[in-house]
């Protein structure tokens, strides 16, 4: 197995932390995986507006990108249920080599994906 869920000493599945830039975004904890290269947390993230039909984005982000650009906890209970299909289908592709995870910031993943959304 490539990805085993794990935990990490900085965040737990359940959190929403404040994340920037932008101002007023946010990262919820999903899932927590540890890879060959180190932790992947599969994040929803969350700036408050919607451009192109995409107001947040679910992605596995490598902790080394994420820890730069999260802040203060949020919360500690938010429910990740719904996200956890989308989170499953990532861990199965990327089990088989099919799917890897990001390894940029916050801000560029989301604006990526909603740049392609509009084209």
């Amino acid at each position: 197995m490539l990805y085993v869920e794990a935990t990490h000493p900085a965040v737990a599945v359940g959190q929403v932390r404040r994340c920037t830039p932008p101002d007023g975004a946010t990262a919820m904890i999903v899932a927590v995986d540890r890879g060959p290269s180190g932790f992947v947390m599969n994040v929803v993230l969350e700036d408050g507006r919607a451009v192109n039909g995409v107001r947040e984005v679910l992605a596995p982000i490598g902790w080394e990108q994420l820890e730069a650009h999260i802040g203060e906890v949020l919360s500690d209970v938010a429910d990740v249920s719904p996200h956890l299909a989308s989170y499953a289908k990532w861990k199965e592709m990327a089990q088989a080599g099919k799917a890897g995870y990001w390894t940029c910031s916050p801000e560029q993943i989301v604006a990526t994906v909603r740049k392609g959304a509009g084209g």
